[in-house]
Parts: C-alpha cells; structure tokens; sequence
C-alpha cells in the first residue's frame, strides 16, 4: 500500500474504530511520532497503546473520515469522533456520558509507512462533555 491517503485511511477504519492494532506493523514507522493535545508520542508501541486505551475508555469509539487533502506524502485528513466513556479516562472513573468531536490530523507518509503526525482537536470541549470539567 503506497497511496498516503489510503493508508490513513486503513489505520483509521481498522485500528481506530475496531481495534485492530496489528494491521499498523505494515504501515506505521518504528519511529513513528504523534503530538496530541497535552503531549507527545514516540514509536508505533506508543502509538498502539495510545489507541488501545483510547478503546478502553471509549469500546464504542468511531472515529468518521470527513475530508483528506495530500500532496507528496503529506496531508491533512478531518473527521469526527464519537464514543461513550464506558471505561477509565486517564485515571478518571467511567462517566457514562457521550462526546462528539471535531478534529484534523497532518500526517506524513514516507515509504508506505507514516513517519509522523500532529492531532489537533479541542481536548477541553470533549473533557467539557464527558463531564469531567466545569
């Protein structure tokens, strides 16, 4: 898979919004590196974990392509997420309440693999919905 809109899109629809974490060892670099709002991420383990215990404090979390924009292996791709915190939040217990959430990512794909990231999406509104702010 060499395509970079592609293969964000295969990471979003199958480790993101099922869980398959397997399917990134093909298309994410060892030294991968993610900035999120409130801290970094170095390595495709990294990565992983970041996905799985987004899963566990959100099991129904959907994440929907709204638009990707590419030139040279280097894009932007925009979507919204949904979930249900069913599950520990960042050491915080289950609220039980859902969150909707616009957002985008730049992404940049060298070899069929993606080397780098930056997510920005507003953290605060999502915590403000889940409850966990005032």
């Amino acid at each position: 898979m060499q395509d970079p809109t592609a293969i964000v899109r295969h990471i979003i629809e199958n480790a993101w919004n099922m869980g398959n974490l397997d399917v990134m060892d093909d298309v994410v670099s060892p030294e991968y590196k993610r900035r999120i709002p409130g801290g970094r991420l170095n390595g495709i383990d990294a990565f992983k974990e970041h996905i799985a215990s987004t899963r566990v404090a959100f099991p129904d979390f959907h994440c929907r392509i709204d638009g990707f924009v590419e030139e040279n292996g280097a894009g932007v791709v925009s979507y919204t997420t949904t979930g249900t915190n069913s599950g520990e939040l960042n050491g915080l217990p289950s609220s039980g309440r859902q969150f909707e959430s616009s957002g985008m990512t730049w992404f940049n794909v060298r070899d069929g693999k993606v080397i780098e990231e930056w997510e920005l999406y507003d953290r605060y509104d999502v915590f403000a919905q889940l409850g966990l702010v005032a």
